[in-house]
């Protein structure tokens, strides 16, 4: 769990964000999004406070993905080592 503050001086975004509607949907959802797009995990957040409607505290929650990351840009090194043999054999025309 993270103090909402906390949370933003860890990411380095406490002045940017000062708002937490745009701390939220700028970097926690499109951290969530991402996160699952492209790992093996996913994450939810609860959303903790004392008084009244402002959020406070964050309670995260870490998941193994059911779906398998995101792999379609990734390049093997077998890809590397022949694309880098090809660019030679060109420079040497």
């Amino acid at each position: 769990m993270f103090e909402v503050e906390e949370l933003k001086l860890i990411l380095g975004v406490q002045e940017k964000y000062a708002k937490y509607a745009n701390f939220k949907s700028r970097i926690l959802l499109k951290a969530q999004e991402d996160i699952e797009k492209h790992t093996d995990i996913r994450f939810t957040f609860e959303e903790l406070s004392d008084f009244g409607r402002r959020v406070e505290r964050i309670a995260f929650t870490i998941y193994k993905n059911k779906q398998q990351p995101d792999t379609d840009n990734v390049v093997d090194k077998n890809e590397v080592e022949a694309i880098s043999a090809r660019q030679e054999q060109i420079r040497g025309f």
